[in-house]
């Protein structure tokens, strides 16, 4: 998410408003946007205000805080060349200018979490710039840490970031503005010019200041300084990025209510998982390459945050940029050092090596790994086959071979070395048929077997034998979070229930049957490798098998669903009715038999 480098860096006006004070004005030319070309630069004509409470609610401003020996005397030109009827804020560098109240924790909590990480660093003038009525100063030394520290909070905040702020950013300070006379524009420009050849202005950026915009004024609202030598945490371990994608269409009608990692496997969202494992792998910084409305994950993601000490940030993509793009557009967090990342397509399930995987990784010391996994028919696959008389170093890849050449597959699983980065470029590109076939040339890229379970969960087949997988593993381990076998309803294991759901009397449930919080099951009920998700309700005697049960929906009595029959949100199957196979789209009455695999919409049309 994006930062706009404000600054009220005027030491007398920050102790004022501290005080309590307010400072009347607007950020109306605070962090707008300057397209520049070498030395010029246009500011929109009309750019945005603040809105008050009473338009909508609070917005809050971020700034730059500068040392006073930059701040002085940028504020002296700003008040010798400003207007001075309309010179009603000091000097500034703007970050963001219009946060919305709404999201003021999620604002505190991260600006807390960047500054945390973000070492003082110094910062000087640089070039003057010509706007269309006034001119800037644009900053100098300690622009590109000013670019990181505004990427952090550009990729946290992007999806409910206003225009002005989301949009491409210049640091600048500006000096005057609103003057129509061009003469008297040209005359403090080169005045400006003339200075700053003579002597450059130098300081520190020392934290970032958030103001609230109350009542016609600007008032101080809190200060988040950056640690110095020696405060600032240890260094982090690996990151992460896991591709999540767009519209999640293969697991349709369920991803047309929720975004597919928001869909329960076994009880908890497919991409709590994944951030579950990479947690207890020592991961903190986690990146969800999206391309499709990722803010209706953000509260999702705010509680696994708090819930596993991570850091998760979007990284949004304009167009799908495929498998590899998305690596590229998340630089700024991925190759931050020259620690390893892990990529991860999102729909893979598995029991995720992340541990053992950094180990091998160290060991061999190449480029990349990439974790593969067995399977019984190759020729669907793309096959790894390894350079002759080594066990793990891959040679080249074979797409659905005629001829056996090797069992193992690309698992959506890789631990990458920063440097990979530089052979992607930004724009749509395949990893598994651009970047791996190079890495593999140079003898850089290595495979790592995969014990125990795989699936890549992404269609509803596949889905459910996924779950089927999982709840096997968690046999295995002796889980406690499986219904004990004792329970009389419980009939050939592996059955997951939430406390919360309701059993009726005489069922039968499982082998390998999920059932979601607040689900209620009549009597007499019949439950085999299915799924049932939160709030769904399944009358007396009905029969239910390879089928997954959206939320808020209704089977009704002796009715019999089987064969991968999903139902969307909000679906009712009337009493006594048959359903084999096929997707009910949400908010759909079904009330006669359904023969064979249809796609039934809610405007009571039927697709073959």
């Amino acid at each position: 998410m994006l930062l706009r480098l404000s600054t009220f860096s005027n030491p007398t006006f920050r102790s004022a408003i501290r005080k309590g004070a307010q400072y009347s004005g607007s950020f109306q030319d605070v962090g707008r946007e300057c397209h520049c070309r070498p030395t010029t630069c246009t500011v929109p004509s009309a750019p945005a205000q603040a809105k008050t409470k009473q338009d909508e609610e609070h917005v809050y401003g971020l700034t730059l805080s500068l040392t006073p020996s930059i701040s002085i005397p940028l504020g002296q030109m700003r008040e010798a060349y400003f207007p001075k009827h309309l010179n009603r804020t000091p000097v500034h560098l703007t970050l963001f200018h219009a946060l919305p109240h709404s999201r003021i924790d999620i604002i505190d909590a991260d600006l807390d979490s960047v500054s945390s990480c973000t070492r003082p660093f110094s910062v000087s003038t640089g070039r003057p710039l010509h706007m269309r009525r006034g001119i800037a100063i644009g900053l100098g030394v300690g622009e590109e840490e000013s670019q990181k520290v505004r990427d952090q909070l550009r990729r946290r905040w992007l999806p409910w970031l206003s225009d002005q702020d989301s949009s491409g950013w210049q640091p600048h300070w500006t000096l005057m503005n609103k003057v129509d006379e061009q003469k008297k524009v040209e005359q403090a420009f080169d005045t400006v010019r003339r200075i700053l050849f003579d002597n450059v202005h130098e300081g520190r950026a020392v934290g970032l200041d958030l103001w609230r915009y109350d009542n016609g004024g600007w008032e101080w609202f809190k200060d988040y300084q950056f640690p110095e030598k020696g405060k600032a945490p240890a260094k982090r371990e690996e990151s992460a990025i896991i591709l999540v994608g767009g519209f999640g269409t293969r697991l349709r009608p369920l991803t047309l209510t929720y975004p597919k990692p928001l869909v329960e496997f076994a009880n908890k969202p497919m991409i709590q998982h994944q951030i579950e494992a990479l947690a207890a792998a020592g991961v903190t910084d986690i990146v969800l390459a999206v391309n499709y409305r990722p803010e209706i994950m953000t509260e999702a993601l705010k509680t696994y945050e708090k819930q596993y000490n991570v850091n998760i940030e979007f990284s949004v993509e304009t167009e799908p940029l495929g498998t590899a793009g998305p690596l590229k557009l998340a630089e700024a967090i991925l190759g931050k050092d020259d620690s390893p990342f892990f990529v991860l397509n999102s729909d893979v399930t598995c029991e995720y090596p992340f541990k053992k995987l950094v180990e091998f990784h160290k060991q061999h010391g190449d480029e990349g790994t990439i974790v593969v996994t067995k399977v019984e028919e190759p020729s669907k696959y793309g096959v790894v086959v390894h350079k002759p008389n080594h066990p793990s170093r891959i040679d080249r890849f074979v797409e659905k071979p005629v001829e056996f050449v090797g069992n193992r597959i690309n698992a959506g699983i890789y631990l990458l070395n920063p440097t990979v980065l530089k052979r992607i470029e930004l724009r749509p590109t395949s990893i598994e048929q651009e970047t791996f076939p190079a890495i593999c040339k140079d003898g850089q890229l290595h495979s790592f077997d995969l014990e125990g379970f795989w699936m890549d969960v992404g269609q509803p087949k596949d889905f459910l034998s996924g779950t089927c997988l999982y709840l096997s593993s968690l046999t295995r381990k002796n889980s406690k979070l499986l219904t004990p076998a004792s329970q009389s309803y419980v009939h050939g294991g592996n059955v997951l229930v939430d406390p919360t759901a309701k059993i009726g009397k005489g069922c039968r449930i499982g082998p390998n049957v999920t059932i979601g919080p607040n689900v209620v099951i009549g009597d007499g009920v019949r439950l085999q490798r299915c799924v049932l998700l939160k709030n769904s309700r399944v009358k007396d005697h009905a029969w239910i098998k390879s089928t997954i049960v959206g939320w808020n929906s209704t089977v009704g009595k002796w009715a019999r669903l089987e064969n991968v029959t999903v139902l969307g949100d909000d679906v009712s199957i009337g009493d006594e009715v048959y359903v084999n196979g096929g997707s009910i789209l949400p908010h759909k009455s079904i009330k006669s038999n359904i023969d064979s695999k249809l796609i039934v919409t809610p405007s009571y049309s039927i697709i073959s």
